[in-house]
């Protein structure tokens, strides 16, 4: 059965996205769409486009961002324990994001772990 990979680039001026559809000996290229960003336009209309474009089951799925809009923030936590990780990190970005942390979306990673402490790399946006 082959895997459904998305790829989704969000620009200044428009959002790309490709799909491929990968298997063990082949990769292809099944659909490439392009939607504009309308100044002033609702973005809810724009992501409902963006979904009803994608397949309805998904393998993975990478989103890339324009620098100009995305920042990201080094967050150092006193523990190593991945349980608690999540609900730490939206704490944290609650102190620094403008917002409130219920219209963030944000993503992380662990950039480094180990000896009682957590270094994460998060992207709120």
């Amino acid at each position: 059965m082959p895997q459904h990979l998305v790829a989704i680039d969000i620009g200044a001026r428009r959002v790309r996205a490709a799909v491929i559809e990968a298997s063990f000996r082949t990769a292809e290229l099944t659909a490439l769409h392009t939607f504009p960003i309308d100044a002033g336009a609702d973005r809810t209309t724009l992501w409902q486009q963006v979904r009803e474009a994608l397949p309805a089951r998904l393998d993975a799925l990478v989103v890339t961002a324009d620098g100009s809009t995305a920042s990201t923030r080094l967050i150092s936590l006193p523990f190593d324990d991945p349980r608690r990780l999540e609900a730490a990190v939206m704490f944290e970005l609650e102190n620094l994001v403008p917002y409130a942390i219920e219209e963030v979306a944000a993503t992380w990673t662990i950039a480094e772990r180990g000896q009682g402490k957590t270094e994460v790399l998060a992207a709120p946006s």
